[in-house]
């Protein structure tokens, strides 16, 4: 999974994660030698760009894998998710154009359907599911 995919304005063909090729441009440099294309070794300039391209097919399948999975029993299992999320945050926000998602408080009595209306928001399973209360603690 890339974090920051770019590629060098010279050569749009081929996409490296953003600190690896920097970290080229540095060996290159420190060795007193042309930047070089690490793949076909031909002379290029150091304007890296952001590849959307990939960006947006990154957002794509996190998305598919998080939204299309009718297994899913409790937030606890979307750990992975969740996790995969949080690694994307700063490029969700650029692509997104610091877009935040909602902040949403619920308060209600116990058992008057509050992780139902919050599995409604959110069009997915979150919370267990059990005869009596299992919702009990602030999530």
């Amino acid at each position: 999974l890339l974090e920051d995919p770019v590629y060098v304005a010279d050569e749009p063909r081929f996409t490296y994660e953003r600190r690896f090729i920097q970290q080229w441009f540095d060996e290159c440099r420190s060795r007193n030698r042309p930047i070089t294309s690490p793949m076909t070794r031909n002379v290029i300039g150091e304007s890296l760009v952001q590849n959307m391209i990939i960006k947006a097919r990154m957002l794509k399948q996190w998305h598919r894998a998080a939204f299309t999975t009718s297994n899913t029993k409790s937030i606890l299992e979307m750990r992975k998710i969740f996790d995969t999320l949080e690694s994307l945050r700063e490029m969700l926000s650029a692509t997104l154009h610091n877009w935040q998602p909602p902040q949403i408080v619920v308060l209600g009595q116990e058992g008057t359907g509050k992780s139902s209306v919050l599995e409604r928001l959110a069009m997915m399973p979150l919370f267990p599911r059990a005869e009596g209360i299992c919702t009990r603690v602030p999530i």
